[in-house]
């Protein structure tokens, strides 16, 4: 009787061990699931950085936006700095002539000014204008 007993106690043991179809489809599932989520969280990641990499100044101009300090165009731009000087950054697209930024390094005096890595009408969707926005200036 005790090997009876014995046989007995390693059959129930392996089929204990052994895990039903069930189990392993829920744990798949649990994997799966918790894969995807990672997936995601490393997706939303990235698009944070690729957004600050390609445009580092697109958060100064959110702000200046939300605070309503910016000024457009060239000709507004100028003449904030001959009359006041009161501009702390001016923000000039990549494409911007270099004659005129010649003239506006000239004028500018001890006014920071900083190059947009991409054109004028990208400039213009960051400021939600429906023209050309060939430079800025943040007041």
């Amino acid at each position: 009787m005790s090997e009876e007993k014995k046989t007995r106690k390693i059959k129930e043991s392996a089929v204990e061990e052994k895990p039903t179809e069930e189990v392993l489809e829920e744990k798949s599932k649990k994997t799966k699931k918790e894969v995807e989520e990672v997936s995601k969280e490393k997706e939303e990641k990235s698009k944070k950085t690729k957004k600050e990499e390609k445009n580092p100044y697109l958060n100064e101009i959110k702000d200046a936006i939300r605070n309503n300090a910016l000024i457009f165009g060239k000709k507004e731009v100028f003449k904030i700095l001959l009359k006041t000087e009161k501009a702390k950054k001016i923000i000039v697209a990549e494409n911007c002539p270099a004659l005129i930024l010649d003239e506006l390094k000239k004028v500018s005096g001890s006014v920071e000014i900083a190059v947009f890595p991409g054109s004028s009408m990208d400039l213009a969707v960051i400021c939600k204008r429906p023209h050309p926005v060939l430079m800025l200036a943040i007041v």
